[in-house]
């Protein structure tokens, strides 16, 4: 009985290692933190527990962070992108103004929830998180 139930918790341990994400190697720590915040922003937007407005807010500020730390890190890379450690941050940088710009076609009546729920999926692949 203490076998399966040993077998059981390992089991379980590992899906559950399985389902949460870890930081990708060539991302700094930093822009991970704000993918990741902008992330649960979408996902509280997308869970009816912010509203379109809020979420806009939230994601302004992250997507300023995003740019400025990109800018920085670009700079410290002689300007160079791909093929270098800066590409997954910008990466990252751009879904989230991706997912800002189409938030605020949707305040505008002429975006979706399935073009937000797309480059919320994109960012949640950059950082090893779940799509939805």
């Amino acid at each position: 009985m203490k076998k399966r139930f040993l077998l059981l918790v390992v089991v379980l341990l590992v899906f559950l290692s399985s389902c949460t994400g870890e930081k990708p190697e060539d991302m700094s720590e930093e822009m991970y933190n704000i993918g990741l915040a902008a992330l649960e922003t979408v996902d509280e937007y997308f869970d009816g527990i912010i509203t379109l407005e809020e979420a806009r807010y939230r994601l302004e500020g992250s997507e300023d962070a995003a740019d400025r730390l990109y800018d920085k890190a670009r700079k410290q890379s002689g300007g160079a992108i791909y093929g270098t450690e800066v590409e997954d941050d910008f990466f990252v940088s751009s879904c989230i103004t991706s997912i800002d710009f189409h938030l605020m076609m949707k305040s505008y009546g002429t975006g979706t929830n399935e073009d937000i729920l797309e480059y919320r999926n994109d960012l949640a692949d950059a950082l090893n998180e779940s799509k939805r």
